[in-house]
This record gives C-alpha cells, sequence and structure tokens, in this order.
C-alpha cells in the first residue's frame, strides 16, 4: 500500500505530521513537542487527537543512537522497535528495525552512499530515498519528494511483511529525526 507523510514548515513550535492513503485519505496524524529531552511521539486517527493509534518513546535522553519503542495503542501490544544507526547514519542514514522479543528483523537505509554524502557536505536540497527491508526481502521504501513550503515523503509498504502502523511509525520518525538536516 501506499501513503504520504506531510510535514508543515510553518508550525509555530514543534513539527506536525499527517499520513494520507492512496486517495488522499487521513489515516494518521501527529505532533511532535519541542524541547522534549525524550522524544516521545504519537499518531492518532484524526487531527482533534481524539483517538491514538500508535505511540513511539525514545528510551534514553538525548542519544544520538536512540532506540524508539512502539507501541499499539488499540491492543495494547509492543509492535517493535526502531534504533537509529548514530555514527553510522553521519554518512548514511540507517534505521534497525527489532521485533518484539528485541530480535532484529529489518533495516530501513539511505538508497545511496554517494547522494548521501553529497547531501550532508554539500546540498541538502537532493531529495532523500530510503530502502526498506524485512530479512532479505524487499518490504518498500520512502522517498522524499522536493517542496518548498513542505516536507513530504511518499512510502510504499509491502503490509504482508511489516505492520502498517509501524510503518508510519518509521516514516514519521524519518520525518522528525532525519528531516531536521534540512
Amino acid at each position: 500500500m501506499k501513503y504520504t507523510l506531510t510535514r508543515k514548515f510553518f508550525v509555530l513550535l514543534g513539527k506536525e505530521f499527517s499520513i494520507t492513503d492512496e486517495q488522499g485519505v487521513l489515516v494518521g496524524y501527529a505532533k511532535q513537542k519541542a524541547f522534549k529531552l525524550r522524544e516521545e511521539l504519537t499518531i492518532f486517527s484524526d487531527r482533534e487527537m481524539k483517538t491514538p493509534l500508535v505511540s513511539m518513546k525514545a528510551r534514553n535522553i538525548l542519544d544520538f543512537g536512540a532506540t524508539y519503542d512502539v507501541h499499539d495503542e488499540i491492543s495494547g501490544q509492543t509492535l517493535g522497535s526502531f534504533r537509529r544507526m548514530g555514527a553510522r547514519s553521519l554518512f548514511r542514514d540507517e534505521w534497525r528495525i527489532y521485533a518484539p522479543n528485541s530480535e532484529e528483523i529489518g533495516i530501513i537505509q539511505e538508497e545511496s552512499k554517494i547522494l548521501a554524502f553529497v547531501r550532508r557536505f554539500m546540498t541538502n536540497i537532493i531529495p532523500q530515498n530510503y530502502d526498506l527491508r524485512i530479512g532479505a526481502e524487499d518490504a518498500g521504501g520512502f522517498k522524499q519528494r522536493f517542496n518548498l513550503i513542505k516536507y513530504v515523503l511518499d512510502f510504499e509498504v509491502n503490509e504482508q511483511l511489516l505492520n502498517k502502523y509501524l510503518a508510519f511509525a518509521a516514516a514519521v520518525l524519518l520525518g522528525a529525526i532525519e528531516g531536521r538536516q534540512e
């Protein structure tokens, strides 16, 4: 299934994210608070933030290689976690995906080492693209679109391989954490 994450640039404090499906229907909304020592985000089903779907919380305060635990707010179950590979992400963004039992099940990685280098040290107007793999299988990807007034990340996920709410959490983390490089 294909989705789009959009982040508004002109928000007074924090960041706002909308996730829409292929038909443009809102399927997720998150608001990141500014000045939080311990990163915490919740994705809601609506802009009024009445129905929480998924929550993400960093395990530690101000951690460069942070791990974010993801919980299904409807069932109360842990869906898994994402760990940003801190030192490696200096040159090429990389996130590891873990099952609820802490077993590594996949990876999200910026697709090109060369473009990652150019983006970091020369210009950041080149959109970021990420490959998503679960085990050895291609499970989709995240593709940033260049837009002057908002951050747009189109993503596709094979829901047979990865829970869609875990994919929503990944998209919001990429928009919130990696999107800071703009």
